[in-house]
């Protein structure tokens, strides 16, 4: 019984230990009463470009930032969702998880995969399709933009390590 329970103890530790590590990963960007917006600091990166005649020689695309955000929702946020998406499932939603790329010339977001979460973390839907957002001057989009690409240019050479450790 003891085993038991000193296992019990050690494992919540971890697990305990690991997630508030991980939350320092999370960098705010932005809230409304909808939505508070994050990305991970760890894994944003610059991405790889392939030579098409040699595909094994790659150069690093400071032109590309891609990243992981994470967006939790208030209650009217997953109203909102829930009539969006034409899914009563949504009016659980708790928060999503995208993983985006922004090309900086094309001024554009495209989102690769995004998954929508529960309060208990019970996956509500997920999409991969690559949506690409032509992003507007002046928007809540262009705000988020401009966030991200700062931190790229104050943190350029963190970026291009993480760009061959991280690229997909």
């Amino acid at each position: 019984m003891k085993k038991q329970v000193l296992s019990l103890l050690i494992t919540a530790f971890v697990v305990l230990s690991t997630s508030v590590g991980y939350a320092e990963n999370w960098q705010w960007i932005s809230s409304n009463n909808e939505c508070a917006y994050f990305f991970d600091k760890l894994f944003i990166h610059y991405n790889i470009k392939h030579d098409p005649l040699d595909y094994s020689k790659t150069t690093i695309d400071t032109t590309k930032i891609s990243f992981w955000e994470k967006t939790f929702y208030t209650e009217r946020g997953a109203k909102i969702a829930a009539e969006d998406f034409k899914d009563f499932h949504f009016f659980t939603l708790h928060h999503s998880i995208s993983y985006k790329t922004y090309s900086i010339p094309d001024r554009s977001e495209t989102t690769h995969i995004i998954s929508f979460y529960d309060k208990d973390g019970n996956k509500i839907q997920e999409y991969h399709n690559d949506f690409v957002y032509k992003i507007q001057p002046n928007t809540w989009g262009d705000m988020m933009f401009k966030t991200i690409c700062n931190y790229a240019s104050e943190h350029h050479d963190e970026l291009e390590k993480n760009a061959y450790d991280y690229s997909f």
